[in-house]
């Protein structure tokens, strides 16, 4: 008996400069022909861009929808639409919410769905979730299916606001967070694991962090090519690594959970990536783990290491803490056993630029000690 499992993966993904003006060839190389295709793009900067791609492929101006949110009303108008229209692939060309809306409606309809980021601000590129905002005006994060093929335009995502940029750095090395949340759930709760998922996730990350510490100077450029090539591969891993999984574990633990409650408290809530990267260095530092080397690359590449940083008053960032387990219950986490006056205290710390070493670290229950799995 022949014990094996089969991954679902993309057909192929190209990470290259000017590659959008040469989708068909990219089709054509890797024997894909589809005749009715949809374009998709939001309404502003990635409009233009999608029409750069409609022209690649010849196709006429009809072909062309405009994304307007990535809500579940959006998903359903475009499942009709292209069900009506008899379109076999949806192209998504755009940031998250615009590729998030096709792979909802991708999923739905039974169509393949090809992923064209015109920035990298979330791991969502290749992932097997769609985060939508679904009708009572909260967040979901679905299930979908990857996208049978990824470009990544360098020229295209090198003109991507500096944030965006940073935002998908704060939501690759989140992983980090999130791997040692799973490890925990599997040492408290018995959960399942997944060694090559937890791999694939890690290493994504830390070859990221370990080429911006190569680095010899004291900034670094998000837009140089060597970064941006090595943002987009660690992030198109980092879905992958969903995917293998079948779970968000290996990248979504503690530091996402701050992050969803922060939506739910602040009026206008920061990119995704930079709430989750800031989180990322605060969880850490909850769990006693060096973060040292995080910091330094956060650093040279200008992203917030905490909430002074990034504009959260304290009191909010700490309220979010306390709410952030019942943003997703039963996951385990390191926050499922809070201490208020270690959490002041690790918030502090990093308000005032002191990053302790771990010998100096604050003891944390689940940590030092391992959580029940009763009450954990």
């Amino acid at each position: 008996m022949t014990l094996q499992r089969s991954l679902s993966i993309p057909l192929f993904f190209a990470i290259a400069r000017s590659c959008l003006l040469r989708v068909r060839e990219h089709l054509h190389e890797n024997n894909l022909v589809f005749h009715r295709p949809v374009i998709l793009s939001g309404p502003t900067r990635t409009h233009a861009i999608a029409a750069e791609c409609m022209a690649s492929l010849g196709l006429a101006p009809d072909a062309l929808q405009v994304v307007a949110s990535n809500n579940a009303a959006e998903v359903r108008r475009l499942g009709a639409l292209v069900s009506q229209q008899h379109r076999d692939v949806i192209i998504a060309v755009g940031g998250g919410k615009v590729l998030d809306v096709g792979k909802m409606a991708s999923y739905q309809q039974g169509l393949p769905f090809i992923a064209v980021p015109t920035t990298l601000s979330s791991d969502g590129i290749a992932s097997p979730i769609a985060v939508i905002r679904g009708d009572a005006g909260y967040h979901e994060s679905l299930g979908a299916r990857i996208p049978i093929a990824v470009l990544v335009d360098l020229d295209v995502v090198r003109d991507a606001p500096a944030d965006t940029l940073r935002a998908g750095v704060g939501d690759l090395i989140s992983n980090l967070s999130a791997i040692e949340d799973w490890e925990l759930a599997i040492r408290t709760r018995g959960e399942r694991i997944d060694s090559f998922a937890m791999l694939v996730a890690r290493n994504a990350a830390e070859t990221f962090l370990d080429r911006v510490r190569e680095h010899p100077h004291e900034t670094v450029s998000l837009y140089a090519d060597p970064i941006l090539a090595r943002l987009a591969e660690g992030l198109l891993m980092s879905g992958l690594a969903m995917a293998i999984a079948g779970t968000s574990r290996p990248c979504s633990g503690a530091e996402h959970l701050i992050s969803h409650a922060l939506d739910r408290i602040l009026t206008k809530p920061f990119a995704h990536g930079l709430q989750v990267g800031m989180a990322t260095v605060f969880v850490q530092r909850l769990r006693g783990s060096d973060v040292s080397s995080i910091v330094e690359a956060f650093t040279k590449l200008g992203i917030p290491t905490n909430p002074d940083a990034l504009g959260v008053p304290r009191d909010v960032f700490l309220e979010a803490v306390r709410r952030a387990p019942s943003m997703r219950p039963g996951r385990t986490t390191v926050l499922d056993t809070l201490n208020p006056h270690v959490c002041a205290d690790v918030l502090e710390e990093l308000c005032a630029k002191r990053v302790r070493s771990p010998a100096e670290a604050v003891p944390i229950p689940g940590r030092d000690q391992e959580t029940n799995p009763q009450t954990g």
